[in-house]
């Protein structure tokens, strides 16, 4: 008898660990998953699709540049680009002020949040740093 509820302890233990375990690994997948989806995941950066896009125009494409926005850093070297040079590829910003450049990226996949691409300009009007903002 001892020995029988002794297995069933030991099976019982490994049972919760495995549970635990189980539900921890879904927690990081679930936490990660956006983070995960920026880095590996989105689509080629298109200069077309970018420059055409429209914010709420498209329900089916609310995060397109979002989605971009990690293939057009790795593949354009954003800093040292001039003001017109970022505009030929990016198009005209949705908004600019003294030495910042924003191209609003829609939906971020983070929840409900939006981005936002920021780029600093230097005093000769040459990308100096950027920064992808959500919140």
């Amino acid at each position: 008898m001892r020995l029988h509820l002794a297995n069933l302890v030991k099976w019982a233990v490994g049972a919760l660990f495995t549970a635990l375990a189980a539900y921890v690994l879904f927690v990081v997948v679930l936490v990660a998953s956006p983070y995960l989806r920026d880095q590996f995941g989105g689509i080629p950066f298109d200069a077309n699709r970018w420059r055409e896009w429209k914010q709420g125009q498209n329900e089916g494409e609310w995060g397109l540049r979002w989605d971009m926005t990690s293939s057009l850093l790795s593949k354009h070297r954003l800093v040292g680009m001039s003001r017109d040079e970022v505009i030929a590829l990016l198009g005209t910003p949705e908004g600019e002020e003294e030495g910042k450049m924003y191209y609003s990226l829609g939906m971020s996949g983070h929840g409900i949040d939006t981005g936002s691409l920021i780029l600093y300009l230097d005093s000769t009007h040459r990308v100096g740093r950027y920064e992808r903002w959500h919140g």
